[in-house]
């Protein structure tokens, strides 16, 4: 109604302007994409109706104005504004206060895969590899936490103070010759049998 007047209005000052009609199809387009915050929603279906390119460059800027001004006013539409309501609060069609209401009991992991101090980085490495955590508890003989122990943190330890600054090249000649020499040193014997000595 607001558009028709409009157009009624403009149209008698400007008689070679669009008719009340068009005035009044605009006006319902912005109506409808301000109440559901979509204003490409409302150019398409009005765009529908009447098959008329003229009336896309004012049906564009009434929408995207009205959008812009009921985002400005409300978060909610006339979708949501009955879910926000009842506390369910809706955002792109997400719900946003889904982590408020989940108990830390119903997201931790359990039993809980711990390390023990006296473990070295390559076996904390493996377990990290075998089931896919990135980081551990560390408990004592006790079961007592005593710290965490994180993949960052075994980067950190791994490059060390000296960031940027080379110390070294290893090639997979390099590891076979470290393993070759493991052997030798153990004697011929498989390099897991070392772990007893």
């Amino acid at each position: 109604m607001i558009g028709g007047a409009y157009g009624w209005l403009i149209h008698g000052l400007f008689p070679w302007t669009a008719g009340p009609g068009a005035y009044a199809m605009v006006g319902m387009a912005a109506l409808f994409a301000g109440m559901t915050q979509a204003p490409i929603t409302g150019i398409i279906i009005l765009f529908k109706m009447t098959q008329d390119y003229r009336i896309i460059l004012p049906l564009m800027l009434s929408s995207v104005i009205a959008t812009l001004l009921s985002a400005r006013l409300s978060e909610e539409t006339i979708y949501t504004m009955k879910l926000a309501r009842r506390g369910i609060k809706l955002r792109q069609g997400h719900l946003t206060r889904v982590m408020a209401a989940i108990p830390v009991s119903e997201a931790m992991s359990a039993p809980v895969a711990t390390v023990r101090p006296e473990m070295t980085l390559g076996d904390v490495v493996a377990l990290m590899q075998s089931t896919k955590h990135n980081g551990f508890p560390v408990v004592d003989a006790g079961g007592r936490l005593v710290g965490m122990i994180t993949l960052e943190d075994i980067r950190g330890t791994l490059t060390g103070d000296d960031h940027g600054h080379l110390v070294g090249l290893v090639t997979r000649s390099d590891v076979l010759k470290a393993y070759q020499r493991r052997l030798t040193l153990a004697g011929g014997r498989p390099a897991g049998s070392m772990a007893g000595k």
